[in-house]
């Protein structure tokens, strides 16, 4: 399946569109805007237009609300996780394997300095210069199918047209494999951390995207009796309260295997590499609040059988000492 062009047009259909600039029209959250402007870093799903075109929006008119003129949107790099599975085989890791590991570990920056949104010209930050191969600008082709920001960029385009404001400086960074699949360090992740930390200001907010399950016959997902509860809505609640278990992991240090494992193979969760990035910059420990939950239904869109689900969450991350 060709992510990129599905959703690509998905975005320009002429019906969608109005959406879109419906949605980029709504008040502003201004709960939201707050945990902007406290440092909290807002995550976003990148579904289908109509689970997760709403969610996003309301992200884009919060960060213009909250007075950021910088946004450093951590993107996920599809594809990775076969290729981790296939690393930790029993049999040692080939020099072949360990190329293609090296190939997408770290972060990724567009190798443009501008992205053709659909909604008109969007220029791309470039203020980081390749670091430690924790960061690297991409001339190798790794984000040429990447699709997973491609959504958010367009809506941060139209929201300033529809406002006659300039765009706000978007760095998008794609985020590879941050933990070795070969020897469990987290390095790579603390590394990035550091680096996205020193770019950190009080004009300067951090975002980022993750579908946090994928479940079901397009997913090789265990569909045998008893696995699951047994409808749709129960389905619901047994994914979030997962994800939020997950996610309570994977904001310490001392847990962020458990997280990674549960990611990888029961949750299949787009954020098993960001999230210790997340957790190294706020210094070893997260607290997460999920501000909303639902299962976006793919089965049409694969034209398999249901159930084919997607958990399409808005979820804010701050350090643990925050209370809400």
């Amino acid at each position: 399946m060709d992510w990129k062009a599905f959703y690509e047009q998905e975005r320009v259909t002429p019906e969608n569109r109005q959406t879109i600039d419906a949605w980029l029209r709504e008040p502003v959250d201004q709960p939201l805007v707050a945990r902007v402007q406290r440092g909290e870093i807002l995550s976003f799903p990148h579904t289908a237009l109509r689970y997760a075109g709403r969610i996003q929006a309301r992200v884009v008119r919060a960060l213009y609300a909250s007075g950021v003129k910088r946004v450093i949107a951590l993107g996920v790099l599809h594809g990775t996780a076969d290729l981790a599975a296939r690393a930790v085989s029993p049999a040692a890791p080939s020099e072949a394997q360990r190329a293609r590991v090296r190939r997408v570990t770290g972060a990724f920056l567009p190798d443009a300095g501008e992205l053709h949104t659909g909604f008109g010209r969007l220029l791309v930050g470039r203020s980081m210069e390749p670091v430690d191969g924790a960061l690297r600008v991409d001339r190798d082709g790794v984000l040429n199918s990447e699709f997973s920001l491609d959504t958010f960029l367009a809506l941060v385009r139209r929201a300033a047209s529809l406002a006659s404001i300039p765009p706000l400086d978007v760095l998008p960074v794609y985020v590879g494999l941050t933990r070795d699949p070969i020897t469990g360090s987290y390095v790579v992740a603390e590394r990035l951390a550091q680096i996205l930390g020193s770019l950190r200001d009080d004009r300067t907010a951090i975002v980022t995207t993750g579908d946090l399950v994928h479940y079901g016959t397009a997913y090789g997902s265990d569909l045998s009796a008893g696995s699951m509860p047994p409808d749709r809505t129960a389905w619901a609640a047994h994914f979030r309260d997962a994800v939020d278990d997950a996610l309570h992991d994977g904001g310490t240090h001392a847990n962020r295997d458990a997280f990674h494992r549960r990611s990888l193979h029961e949750l299949l969760n787009d954020q098993r590499e960001i999230l210790p990035v997340i957790g190294a910059l706020f210094g070893g420990t997260v607290r997460h609040r999920i501000l909303s939950f639902a299962l976006s239904d793919y089965s049409e869109i694969f034209s398999a059988p249901p159930p084919c689900l997607v958990a399409s969450a808005l979820v804010a991350y701050g350090p643990r000492a925050h209370a809400d």
